[in-house]
């Protein structure tokens, strides 16, 4: 069964066409004839950056840009940690598309929407937080990269609570533009209809170049390091994960 999935994949992927727009939107397109549905999916890139104290900040606005916007019925739009996707049955492609480019071309950040994002996300995050597996993640990746970079930094309540929709309208400007964004349609639509598409709900975002942040690879441990967390609604359960660093090598080319 695992390798009639990867051969279907490796069909699919052969099967794609792709293009980028005059202001750097990559746009994927999957021909899916006769199957008489239309999924969009959408994410940005968002260069690796330190939120400091601003721990939680990346993932707040992308609940922000999910609900600071018009209420609609139940599953017209989802996000997750991978971006925000919307589907529908063939010949909704216009409707699909004005719906997702209007929450994330001209969200609503207000005050009041934002504080709406930060009870949700704060209720996801207490969740993890009591989750001895999601803990023990954390906790390691805090170990092997340590508190300056990244990888390093778990999101807290207290910091979360801190965060302003100044803050979010401020990362919004810095980071959700279409040279690092990707478009992916894929169903029972042609390359040609899916490019009109998202020329037309796509084209007028303004392009701004967003710049990276470059992070040393961790040092090598010297010594072993343990990380220990007590937790009392853990419910007896127990969660271990052992990080060791790798040496890895460029591959010699065959032949060679």
């Amino acid at each position: 069964p695992l390798t009639a999935q990867t051969a279907a994949v490796q069909r699919s992927l052969t099967a794609t066409t792709s293009f980028t727009l005059r202001k750097g939107l990559q746009v994927i397109v999957l021909e899916q004839p006769q199957s008489g549905r239309l999924n969009i999916r959408f994410w940005i890139d968002v260069p690796l950056h330190h939120e400091g104290s601003r721990a939680g900040l990346t993932e707040l606005v992308g609940v922000a840009l999910q609900r600071c916007s018009p209420e609609l019925p139940d599953g017209y739009f989802r996000s997750d940690e991978r971006g925000w996707w919307t589907e529908g049955p063939v010949g909704t492609g216009d409707s699909l598309m004005r719906l997702l480019s209007s929450r994330l071309l001209k969200p609503d950040l207000a005050d009041s929407n934002w504080q709406t994002a930060k009870t949700a996300y704060l209720k996801k995050l207490s969740i993890r937080l009591q989750n001895p597996l999601s803990v023990r993640r954390a906790v390691a990746r805090a170990v092997v990269f340590g508190p300056g970079h990244p990888y390093g930094l778990l999101p807290e309540p207290a910091m979360v609570n801190r965060l302003t929709a100044a803050d979010g309208r401020r990362f919004y400007e810095q980071y959700v533009h279409p040279g690092i964004s990707f478009l992916v349609i894929a169903g029972d639509i042609t390359a040609s209809e899916a490019r009109r598409l998202a020329e037309t709900h796509w084209e007028s975002w303004p392009s701004v170049e967003v710049g990276r942040d470059y992070y040393p690879r961790p040092e090598f441990m010297q010594a072993r390091k343990l990380g220990l967390v007590t937790m009392s609604s853990a419910d007896s359960l127990a969660s271990f994960c052992l990080a060791a660093p790798l040496r890895l090598r460029p591959a010699k080319p065959p032949g060679r």
